[in-house]
């Protein structure tokens, strides 16, 4: 009896000391696995941030260099600075002003902010600039849109009623200047709710907005979707394919005329 109780408690001490490993093989194998994938985890985030830094850098760039360019051909051109084609040239400038603005005041902090997690102005004093920088990106924002729509609706004025296309100094710049009141308009909400909490944790500052209740963010955020983007881009989509439809009827027409002078000839 003594042997058996002696080979039974062998055998549990043995079947424990089993489990023992078999506990710290698969936690070791778990460990192992968790910080494969961690690393393997940290080495995508490093080039997915790498692809996405040098993305904004290269449309960053090119959208001034763009736009400078677009500026210096409207100023250089001797057609777009002619009686006929002024207006033309104007609209031109505009819509690339808003859109360098757009690059200057929006890109740079929006890619500071998602790759640092901070704000970019976390310094004593910062609520004026928390005011100041979300109030300019949205208003150059809606320049840009605004110029886009505008310039649309004068070409298809231009188009489907070419007579009525002329258009005198006085109105182009009345235009230019409706663009950018209504879209500072559109901004102007943000200097009053946005403000500058600081955040003894990290010794810095948090920007965001704090409105009264949801329901005025909630309808500020509608009308900036309707006003900034739908409509916008409604207007701009029925009036170029007015236009390709009032061109295609044209090409019929001269083809008909065309057609019709030949056979007399």
């Amino acid at each position: 009896m003594t042997s058996v109780g002696s080979t039974i408690r062998s055998t549990v001490q043995f079947l424990n000391c089993s489990e023992n490993i078999t506990m710290n093989c698969t936690n070791f194998t778990n460990a192992s696995s968790t910080s494969a994938s961690f690393m393997s985890e940290e080495k995508e985030s490093m080039w997915s941030t790498i692809t996405r830094i040098t993305l904004c850098c290269l449309v960053f760039i090119l959208n001034l260099l763009g736009n400078t360019m677009v500026c210096i051909v409207v100023n250089r051109s001797r057609k777009l600075r002619s009686s006929r084609n002024y207006y033309y040239g104007l609209f031109l400038v505009n819509l690339s002003v808003a859109d360098m603005t757009v690059a200057i005041f929006i890109m740079p902090f929006v890619l500071m902010f998602y790759e640092t997690g901070k704000y970019p102005f976390g310094f004593y004093g910062s609520t004026a600039a928390c005011k100041l920088i979300p109030t300019l990106s949205l208003m150059c924002q809606g320049a840009s849109i605004y110029s886009l729509a505008s310039l649309t609706l004068q070409r298809y004025i231009g188009i489907v009623y070419p007579l009525k296309a002329r258009l005198t100094l006085f109105r182009v710049k009345l235009v230019l200047t409706l663009v950018w009141f209504f879209a500072f308009l559109n901004a102007f909400p943000l200097i009053i709710v946005s403000d500058g909490v600081p955040t003894p944790k990290y010794n810095q500052y948090s920007c965001d907005e704090y409105w009264p209740n949801g329901w005025l963010r909630f309808g500020y955020t509608l009308y900036l979707f309707l006003f900034e983007y739908l409509v916008p881009l409604a207007i701009i989509c029925m009036t170029y394919t007015k236009m390709a439809l009032v061109l295609c009827n044209r090409e019929k027409e001269f083809e008909g005329i065309r057609s019709c002078t030949k056979k007399t000839k």
